[in-house]
């Protein structure tokens, strides 16, 4: 176990920016003062997979279901719940919405059986990825807007860039261009105040306007 945790922190931390490995050894390395190599391992699969996401989807979809059956075996709550919705994001990173949008579901509604309300807001957030690529664009908006009180609360701002970002474009897409500005205006200024890289939000400014 110990070489397949270390070569799999290994990877993480060198195919990542720095931030996103900062915040993962960090709770790694309280998981290990506690013992709790499982849980350890479970979060490297989440994060591996996460690496993954849009260069390898299927290798992505390999390493969330590791991480579900272990979360499962020892009985990690959190962690299948964000171990199914990494199913989910691999599925939509494929392009397969349906399936994507099922593992979300599954996924919330662990999470709201649970009275989580960090995972809840993931998947709402996520929900409304399938939406939006389903050109359902008002239901995305709203999925949106129900995940971003949470990460407003926990001061999570690049999050909150991402979600103003993508309710923007979901505006931009209904050709309401006037929220489509307020709102790609509001993530550029918290990405810029934050020193966020989300240059996503200057591309869909680029667009509204030329």
């Amino acid at each position: 176990h110990r070489l397949i945790l270390t070569f799999l922190f290994i990877i993480i931390l060198f195919g990542r920016p720095a931030v996103y490995g900062q915040r993962i050894t960090d709770s790694l390395r309280n998981e290990l003062k506690k013992g709790h190599v499982d849980t350890v391992q479970v979060k490297l699969l989440l994060a591996f997979s996460e690496n993954q996401m849009f260069s390898n989807s299927d290798s992505a979809l390999h390493y969330a279901n590791k991480a579900l059956a272990l979360a499962n075996s020892i009985g990690n709550t959190a962690g299948s719940i964000v171990a199914i919705n990494k199913v989910g994001r691999s599925y939509w990173s494929k392009g397969n919405l349906k399936d994507g949008l099922r593992y979300f579901l599954q996924s919330l509604k662990m999470a709201e059986q649970a009275q989580l309300p960090e995972f809840i807001a993931l998947n709402q957030s996520s929900i409304g990825l399938i939406f939006s690529g389903s050109g359902l664009y008002t239901k995305a908006i709203d999925y949106y807007k129900n995940a971003l009180p949470y990460y407003l609360q926990k001061n999570n701002y690049e999050r909150i860039a991402v979600l103003y970002n993508n309710t923007g474009k979901g505006f931009l897409n209904m050709n309401q261009t006037d929220s489509a500005e307020y709102y790609f205006l509001l993530s550029d200024s918290v990405k810029r105040l934050h020193n966020i890289n989300l240059p996503i939000t200057s591309f869909n400014l680029a667009d509204l306007y030329f």
